[in-house]
């Protein structure tokens, strides 16, 4: 029943943990330049934990990017701004 709704993008946030893990791990392995390291596993889990319950996410710039790839677009579906560096940002 999950792979069926998720197969038809019937799923938006009811999932969060499932659907912030599975984006980030395939956004980052379709990218064949990106080099795998352990830490990435720790990062997903602090993104899994902030994004659908926080209003900010303060990470690394790569990770930034993944949140905000245009195919995922995680920061957005669940209203969580994510930054790389405070100083460049305004927080409303």
């Amino acid at each position: 029943m999950i792979h069926t709704a998720f197969r038809k993008n019937k799923l938006t946030v009811e999932m969060p943990s499932l659907l912030i893990s599975a984006g980030l791990h395939a956004a980052f392995r379709w990218d064949k330049k990106r080099i795998f390291k352990p830490n990435d596993w720790h990062d997903f889990h602090h993104a899994v934990a902030a994004i659908p319950y926080c209003d900010y996410f303060l990470t690394e710039h790569n990770l930034r990017n993944l949140v905000a790839d245009k195919n995922l677009k995680l920061g957005s579906l669940f209203k969580c701004q994510t930054f790389s560096d405070a100083k460049k940002q305004s927080m409303h």
